[in-house]
């Protein structure tokens, strides 16, 4: 999953993330979680971080882009790509 984060921001992570690996690139502002494998008798992974707005921006809409998720069925190798919403600022 990857994700472009705007604006002032800071990051901070959980100190434990229930399934792969996720990081924030503080320079380009993208998120990126890669997980390597996920169980059949999993439904869910979430991955909560907190993102602090250090300074507004009155004319920011978006605080997060689109969700990008790409992923490879083990079994058939078929390919998933889906585009989640973005996070608005209200």
């Amino acid at each position: 999953l990857t994700a472009d984060v705007y604006g002032d921001v800071s990051w901070q992570p959980i100190s434990t993330v229930p399934a792969g690996e996720i990081k924030f690139d503080a320079n380009s502002k993208k998120i990126n979680w890669n997980i390597t494998s996920m169980p059949e008798s999993v439904d869910v992974l979430a991955a909560p971080f907190t993102i602090t707005i250090n300074k507004l921006n009155p004319s920011q809409n978006l605080l997060v882009s689109k969700v990008k998720i790409e992923a490879e069925d083990t079994i058939t190798k078929e390919k998933i790509s889906l585009i989640g919403n973005e996070i608005k600022l209200q």
